[in-house]
Parts: structure tokens; sequence; C-alpha cells
């Protein structure tokens, strides 16, 4: 799974998200690539609310991401 802000992708259509994962600069000539399968949009997510609150979102990618000690793509807590 992928988080991000609800708020980056509520309007967009979910079969068009994929993840660009593992580098620091956009050019990077072996990025890795995932696509969206599945899209969880925190159910009291609200645009209109100022504050942004629960502005979170999960992002299930095929296939898994790949984590090595020591490599550019890490797990958060």
């Amino acid at each position: 799974f992928i988080i991000t802000a609800a708020s980056c992708i509520d309007q967009t259509d979910h079969d068009e998200i994929s993840i660009l994962a593992g580098v620091h600069n956009r050019f990077h000539d072996f990025p890795t690539i995932r696509y969206a399968t599945d899209v969880y949009i925190h159910p009291e997510w609200d645009r209109s609310n100022a504050h942004h609150e629960n502005d979170v979102a999960l992002i299930s990618v095929f296939p898994p991401l790949n984590i090595v000690p020591g490599g550019y793509i890490t797990r958060t807590c």
C-alpha cells in the first residue's frame, strides 16, 4: 500500500493512478512503476473541510514493491 493525501486523488479516475517509486528525480533511468489496484479514501474525508481533516488515502499497488534494506523504497510506521 501507498499512503497519500485523499485531496491528491479523490477527483482522479483510479484506473489512471500510477506510482513512480524509489527515485528522487522523475527522469531516473530505471524507475519502479506500479499501478493502483484499489483505492481507499477515508470515509469521513470531505474536500470542503477547510482544516483537511481525514485527508488520507491508501492505494493498493500491483505488483508489490520490492523493499530491501538500504534501498530507495522504505516502509513508514
